[in-house]
């Protein structure tokens, strides 16, 4: 039965091809906007959470209270982080990077880098970095050792093998690198290029790991999985107030720290401090109700289009009808139809897309690629984005086509009337008021950005 509603389905798109290829045309710009501005959404939501334990890593967060004046800051005090799990139960690891640049030497060369990251030797325990060379349980215990990512250490040693390999870092002098690492993922809040353990200026740089009362940079805590942050926070309170809680009071100030969840840094964290600009959950809301209206105004296109040529489709409802085809499969080969053009005009969108991706990652700073569309939960969500528009887009034209009555259509009584659909002129009338929003709204955020 599928099979020859499929076929009707396809004789009915080559009588018609000028309206096919209009309706196609109309899917496939639809559907390549949504596509593109959900693959940027996708992005901003897999910020931090390719680690193996992203639900249970927690950044400290410090804030202070002086007066009326309530200050939040991503970055605290190097002291904390050791306190906490030295004093804290449900704490499993911590480590605290220090961000600073410096120039690199090897073998007369040199190389200036800014993303250089000093940190505790359970930096690989909390984040899941993939080794290329060397032991992640003790690439950053000893003093003096450096972790390079896959380009760097390319950069530095060329093809030669890096692991065991020295080279000189301004201010610490010699380091022997013990490790390689696969290049950080560019939805990672923070990406280093070299790591340094921490232990290498422990003896230089005691005034701010030691210090309670210096916000040096970023501390990270590992929870055990059967411990709650809010449990945690609770029991920190009393930590703080045993080493700060004197020098508190002695300036007037209120000292607070919270534990921030990795998965929220990057859309829901705008904190003082932050290691460089997070994106905004209000513009992946935003964003996605767009992507909804635009697709929206596509499967408005399809179902005027469809219910204009309602006349030219009359009689063939009717003479189905004479000869005992029941309204149910008039709607379902209505649906089939609409779902075979939303199918057509996903190839053409796949290659719209393909054709527009680089221009589209210049505009939104972002390196996405076509492997994007290619992994498994995309592609399903691919075809349920298919089946989504071909029963939406058909709905109306299905029901509104099958409710013909066979006397009428072929006598063509009808026909005088078949446009003047009130829901058809309330759909073209959201279709032009939402178009029209998203042009005014586009124009505006030009302006705000040309200011």
């Amino acid at each position: 039965m599928l099979k020859n509603y499929l076929k009707i389905a396809l004789r009915n798109i080559k009588k018609h091809k000028g309206y096919s290829l209009i309706n196609i045309a109309g899917l496939a710009v639809g559907m390549t906007c949504c596509i593109l501005i959900l693959l940027w959404v996708q992005d901003e939501l897999s910020y931090d959470r390719y680690h193996e334990n992203a639900d249970r890593i927690y950044r400290i967060t410090y804030a202070e209270e002086i007066g009326d004046a309530f200050d939040h800051y991503a970055v605290s005090p190097f002291a904390a982080a050791p306190a906490f799990a030295a004093e804290v139960p449900g704490i499993i690891a911590y480590t605290r990077l220090w961000q600073r640049s410096g120039l690199i030497k090897y073998a007369g060369n040199h190389f200036d880098e800014r993303d250089i990251f000093y940190a505790d030797k359970d930096f690989f325990q909390i984040f899941s970095h993939e080794f290329v060379t060397g032991d992640p349980a003790t690439a950053l215990e000893s003093p003096g050792s450096i972790v390079l990512t896959r380009n760097m250490a390319k950069k530095i040693f060329g093809d030669k093998d890096a692991l065991g390999e020295t080279l000189n870092l301004s201010a610490d002098g010699d380091l022997q690198v013990t490790g390689v690492v696969e290049d950080v993922p560019r939805n990672s809040h923070f990406r280093f290029n070299c790591l340094v353990s921490i232990n290498t200026i422990q003896g230089r740089r005691a005034e701010f790991l030691d210090a309670w009362l210096v916000l040096a940079g970023r501390s990270y805590l590992l929870l055990d999985e059967n411990f709650e942050a809010k449990i945690i926070e609770q029991k920190i309170a009393p930590v703080v107030e045993k080493h700060t809680g004197e020098d508190a009071r002695k300036y007037g100030t209120k000292m607070f720290y919270y534990l921030q969840p990795l998965t929220d840094i990057h859309l829901k964290s705008n904190l003082e401090g932050e290691i460089e600009g997070n994106g905004d959950i209000r513009y992946v809301y935003v964003f996605s109700l767009i992507a909804v209206f635009i697709l929206l105004i596509a499967c408005i296109n399809f179902m005027n289009l469809s219910t204009a040529r309602s006349a030219n489709r009359g009689k063939e409802v009717g003479l189905r009808k004479v000869l005992g085809a029941p309204k149910r499969r008039l709607i379902l080969q209505f649906l089939i139809e609409s779902t075979g053009f939303a199918f057509v005009a996903l190839i053409l969108t796949i290659n719209l897309i393909w054709f527009l991706l680089p221009y589209f990652n210049d505009l939104t700073g972002k390196e996405l690629s076509m492997a994007n569309l290619m992994r498994w939960g995309v592609v399903f969500g691919l075809f349920g984005l298919v089946g989504f528009t071909g029963l939406t887009a058909g709905s109306y034209p299905a029901f509104y086509l099958s409710s013909f009555q066979p006397l009428e259509t072929i006598r063509q009584k009808r026909q005088k009337g078949l446009g003047r659909s009130a829901l058809r002129n309330i759909l073209v009338i959201l279709q032009f008021a939402i178009s029209i929003a998203l042009i005014i709204s586009t124009f505006i955020v030009l302006k705000q950005l040309n200011f």
